[in-house]
């Protein structure tokens, strides 16, 4: 946090002064990220790509969830810095004079895009979720602030999952209530319009999250470090958490969460 990473982010206290520290917008410079990306991404070919990319993104001065899609946008190194200007670390990302910061201050898992997006039919849904909601108690302030980070945005997640869940139930109500009605009232509303739209027979959506889940002994500021052996580690454990998600995961496996939404 304090020297930065080399390919990745920069202090601007590290480099000559340009601006007073007082009028600075972000503590960091992207740079570095977009000298990395330029280099490994062959961005020409998304919209040729079989794999759909949704970045989401929030305007800076509406406030508004902006997405880009690959289908229809042309992405950019400045959408992908743009879904990762998380304030007030990194400055916001400008694309055709608008200015966007991460979204995940809006929506940490644009759960309700997805939905909307490809459908709801048969879905099954993964949610890798990169903030570890068991965590020891903070020691001191900084802990104190990357807790709060943490669980912010581990609840924004459970609470789209809830909202999935919540209409799942509603939806299971209205077939009960459906299944009592007389037999020329029942034919009438299935014929409705807004019956077929909000109610038409589709499979279960399955959600599966996968949890980090934070080794004992390690220190709180692991989403900073951004060394080989941090990055390799992170890997490692995600790999066997996610198999363990694909396969017949311990239903009591705190890492993984599944979800089963009824059509």
């Amino acid at each position: 946090m304090w020297f930065g990473s080399s390919h990745l982010f920069r202090p601007h206290w590290w480099r000559p002064p340009q601006r007073f520290p007082w009028t600075w917008t972000s503590l960091y410079d992207l740079a570095p990220a977009r000298i990395l990306l330029e280099k490994y991404v062959d961005f020409s070919r998304l919209r040729e790509s079989p794999v759909r990319l949704l970045v989401s993104t929030v305007n800076v001065e509406t406030a508004e969830l902006e997405v880009f899609d690959s289908r229809a946008d042309d992405i950019t190194v400045d959408h992908i810095l743009a879904s990762g200007s998380l304030p007030a670390a990194f400055p916001w990302t400008t694309i055709q004079g608008k200015h966007y910061w991460d979204a995940g201050i809006v929506s940490n898992s644009p759960l309700e895009l997805v939905i909307e997006r490809c459908g709801e039919l048969s879905k099954r849904v993964f949610i890798v979720d990169l903030f570890a909601n068991r965590q020891p108690l903070p020691e001191n302030l900084a802990e104190v602030l990357m807790r709060r980070e943490e669980i912010v945005y581990a609840e924004r997640v459970r609470s789209d999952v809830r909202v999935r869940e919540r209409i799942g139930d509603f939806r299971n109500l209205v077939a009960e209530i459906m299944d009592n009605l007389e037999p020329e009232a029942y034919q009438r509303l299935r014929q409705s319009p807004r019956f077929i739209q909000l109610m038409a027979d589709t499979a279960p959506t399955t959600i599966t999250r996968i949890v980090n889940e934070v080794p004992a002994g390690e220190h709180p500021f692991t989403e900073n470090d951004f060394s080989a052996r941090t990055i390799e580690r992170h890997k490692q454990a995600g790999y066997l958490i996610a198999k363990r998600a694909l396969g017949d995961e311990p239903a009591d496996d705190p890492r993984t969460r599944k979800t089963s939404l009824p059509p």
